[in-house]
Parts: C-alpha cells; structure tokens; sequence
C-alpha cells in the first residue's frame, strides 16, 4: 500500500489479520518478558492497532495519521532499545556511557603504585 493511498480491501484485510495476530500474540509477550521491559511491550503494540484502526477506518487526516505513526515509532525505538540492552547486543553502550560520564579526579594513574 502507497503512503497516502486509499487501502484495497485486500489491504484492509491484511491490516485486520495482523492486528488480530498481534493482539493475541500480546498475552504471550507479556508473560515472557523481563519486568523492564513488560509495561512497554503493551505501549509499543496498543498503538500501532490503533494506527491500524484509523487505516481501516479510512477517516483520519493526513495530520492524526503522521502522529500517530510517531508515537507508534518512539514507542517501538524505546521497547527495541530496552530488549537489546537486557539481551545484552548493546553491552558495549554501558560501557560508553560509564566511560563517558565525567568523573573525580583521583589524583592517581592507572600503574601509579
């Protein structure tokens, strides 16, 4: 489906049979997950079945559907972005922001005895 098109109705099909999929892959993601990110995974899949509502229904303006469409992506970056962390693909970020954080000097050196 072209951004700004008019959904088929086998588009709008498509649309209600992943947001089916989803929500019932919901209750699933939920109970797996780690309490850090358990709360998000709702706010990162509500409103993308919303965002698919408002496609289905057809009515939204150009405006209500470019917003949505940025909530639905911060809230899928900071989900995302949360997962990597706790499966630990992004180990190596603790370590840039611990290293990069400004700390006391010490007065010493590494191999100062």
């Amino acid at each position: 489906m072209a951004a700004g098109a008019t959904p088929s109705h086998d588009d709008l099909e498509k649309l209600r049979q992943a947001a089916d999929a989803a929500t019932k892959a919901l209750g699933l993601a939920v109970l797996v997950s780690p309490e850090k990110t358990r709360g998000l995974i709702r706010e990162a899949l509500v409103p993308r079945l919303e965002y698919t509502e408002l496609l289905v229904a057809g009515e939204a303006t150009e405006e209500e559907l470019d917003r949505n469409w940025r909530i639905c992506q911060e809230n899928y970056r900071t989900l995302r972005a949360l997962m990597r962390d706790d499966l630990g693909f992004d180990a190596e970020n603790e370590f840039l922001r611990r290293a990069l954080t400004p700390r006391p000097e010490v007065g010493r050196a590494i191999g100062d005895g």
